[in-house]
């Protein structure tokens, strides 16, 4: 998108350029990603040194040197980690773009004031020596050291990745920590409650386990390719209940993972984690189990036993909760310019929630229904103790707090009062999860959490995060995967989505001429509306 239009025409289709598009069916590594960006950097590159001669402008009749440049790269966390060349948050040392904190242990840290920027000087050497390594063992080292590798982003001279790698956020709070909270931390989802697995067992929690990603993944815990599947089989396996109606029992559970697991799945899950596989003594009856045993019951006392010695202590999650939420989103009268939610929020007929979706649900609707139930009796504020009532009243205050910082991050207007009042509720949010739902502490912190806080670089750095949110090109994305290809790939795919956009920006463009016939204006309307 240029971003020297209006915010208006900034990122209407006939003003986005499409750089390249990046067949599947699956997505890339980082090397792979790198061949893609490499023709488009080297046009960069030229358009800021020594730029490019014009004939004319719009402004000028005379030769004008114009200079182009990269300002931001907008990503989710995975795709910017990938873009740079960066340590992925679970692999190592490094769990951040813009400062220095280290290890996992450091994502709920809120001591803004003790963090500092990484060296940028320090990156690109450290880039410039993996380039230049002469075997795979030093580059696999200077990447552990330094958490960075060569990708050709570093061809540019002004490249910074602490200030123009902007993590985005739709997909860092709307799509992360909000789901994370509404989901995860006040369990307000009928789903997982409800989930039974394919061969018919209840499903004991919803664990948020972390996706696999090779570039996410120390070498020591790598999982092949082909076992990759057997990750996610694992998770299932692991949240099943193990009492109770609809239940398997221990040995089955053990069959099944023996079945579907390798050591390396086992492994990694283990990681993930942050166990240390364990030495069991099995009786002979196991003894088939020994190779993935230890990991796995190392997993299972983590998920089963500790798990279950903190459980959730709020009762967030009841049928008179869920079914409030639904009434006031079914009842709420709201301006015809504010999108629809799923009127079944919570249940698996609702789907997918989208990230405008939450935005609303986050802004509006979870707040009223929040208010009214645990923040309002009958005109009188609940009490401030540790009962029921007191516990709930204090999530309503810790939710608001992500509301209110979720709220003020969306805004198309920014001030320094705004920011820093984002920095101040979302500070709040962090530092009382833990202590007020004690079943956060057993899962992974998610990083999302700590980026959230470089938001608030970002919006001094850029501005309201209209300027730059992933929303435009998500759904322009969303356009491209409507075009008929007839999956053809390496080549006519390309071209074929590349024609019937340029197609659609032109006639956009045309239609928004003074001399448009009346006719065409008419179905601009239906136009509209198709793409």
């Amino acid at each position: 998108a240029n971003l020297a239009l209006i915010t208006n025409n900034r990122y209407l289709p006939e003003s986005m350029f499409i750089g390249g598009i990046i067949p599947g069916p699956k997505e890339p590594d980082f090397e792979q990603c790198d061949h893609f960006l490499r023709p488009i950097i080297e046009q960069f590159r030229r358009t800021w040194s020594p730029g490019v001669q014009l004939s004319h402008t719009a402004d000028s009749d005379s030769n004008v040197l114009v200079e182009a440049a990269i300002i931001l790269s907008v990503n989710d966390l995975p795709a910017a980690q990938k873009l740079a060349g960066l340590q992925g948050h679970s692999s190592g040392l490094y769990i951040c773009s813009v400062c220095d904190l280290q290890g996992k242990n450091s994502i709920m840290d809120t001591n803004h004031s003790r963090w500092s920027c990484r060296n940028v000087q320090r990156m690109r050497d450290a880039a410039y020596a993996w380039r230049t390594a002469d075997t795979l063992a030093q580059r696999k080292k200077i990447f552990e050291e330094h958490g960075v590798r060569w990708l050709s982003m570093w061809l540019l001279p002004y490249w910074d990745p602490t200030r123009m790698l902007v993590v985005d956020s739709m997909h860092c709070i709307l799509e992360g920590i909000v789901h994370y909270h509404c989901r995860h931390v006040l369990c307000l989802d009928d789903a997982a409650s409800n989930k039974i697995s394919a061969d018919g067992f209840q499903h004991a929690y919803d664990w948020p386990w972390e996706a696999y990603h090779p570039d996410n993944v120390p070498s020591a815990y790598a999982v092949p390719e082909k076992h990759i599947v057997c990750v996610g089989k694992i998770h299932e396996l692991l949240c099943l209940a193990l009492e109770g109606p609809k239940s398997l029992n221990l040995l089955g559970l053990w069959n099944r993972l023996d079945r579907i697991g390798t050591l390396a799945s086992l492994h990694y899950v283990a990681f993930t984690l942050d166990l240390v596989p364990c030495q069991l003594h099995v009786s002979p009856q196991f003894a088939v189990f020994s190779n993935h045993y230890s990991d796995f019951d190392a997993t299972y006392q983590r998920l089963n036993c500790e798990l279950a010695s903190t459980a959730q202590t709020l009762p967030t999650n009841t049928p008179e909760m869920m079914q409030h939420i639904c009434t006031v989103i079914c009842n709420t009268k709201r301006p015809s310019w504010i999108n629809s939610v799923p009127l079944n929020y919570g249940l698996n007929s609702a789907g997918t929630i989208k990230a405008d979706e939450w935005r609303t649900l986050s802004t509006i609707f979870i707040p009223i229904a929040l208010v009214t139930l645990w923040g309002d009796d009958d005109g009188v504020a609940p009490p401030s103790d540790d009962s029921d009532e007191g516990l709930l009243f204090q999530a309503l205050q810790h939710s608001m707090a992500l509301f209110q910082a979720t709220l003020i991050a969306c805004r198309y207007t920014m001030t320094s009062d705004r920011i820093q009042a984002y920095r101040t509720h979302l500070t709040k949010w962090i530092q009382e999860l833990r202590p007020l739902f004690p079943h956060t502490r057993e899962s992974p912190p998610r990083v999302n959490i700590h980026m959230a806080n470089h938001i608030y670089d970002f919006l001094k750095l850029f501005g309201p995060v209209i300027s730059w949110w992933c929303f435009p090109f998500e759904r322009l994305i969303g356009a491209l995967q409507k075009v008929n290809t007839n999956d053809h790939i390496g080549g006519p795919l390309e071209s074929t989505i590349m024609k019937s956009q340029l197609r659609i920006a032109n006639i956009r463009r045309w239609l928004r001429r003074i001399d448009c016939p009346e006719a065409l204006k008419q179905l601009k309307i239906l136009f509209d509306k198709c793409f």
